[in-house]
């Protein structure tokens, strides 16, 4: 016997809703920390639309559509991060010191470093 794909997808989300203290970017996109540019992109594309609350909770209650909601703001923040080298480099660096998710501090590390290299580049 199978699973409603309604029902299915709706207890993924609430279980990534429960350990999403305990996800890090890379198990948030479902790739490997090693994985090329384009295997995040895809990642995104595939879980962006798998997990869009508009998508998953058409008939749910309402409390069901904040935890949509908190899950792809999750995921979407994962992929913000990691698509840019920039700030895939310091998030990897923030990943070794313990830190699943990038501070302020951190993210604002990332900008200055990449605005630095685009105003290192000739014009």
């Amino acid at each position: 016997m199978t699973m409603d794909p309604r029902l299915r997808i709706r207890y993924e989300i609430e279980t990534m809703h429960e350990l999403l203290a305990e996800l890090d970017y890379y198990q948030l996109l479902q790739v490997k920390p090693a994985c090329p540019q384009a295997d995040i992109d895809a990642a995104f594309r595939v879980e962006g639309r798998r997990l869009h609350p508009d998508r998953v909770s058409a008939g749910a209650p309402p409390e069901f559509r904040t935890v949509a909601n908190t899950v792809f703001k999750a995921v979407n923040d994962a992929y913000r991060v990691l698509r840019d080298p920039d700030g895939r480099t310091h998030y990897d660096n923030e990943l070794r010191a313990g830190r699943l998710r990038m501070d302020q501090e951190a993210r604002k590390a990332a900008e200055a470093t990449r605005s630095a290299r685009k105003s290192a580049l000739p014009t």
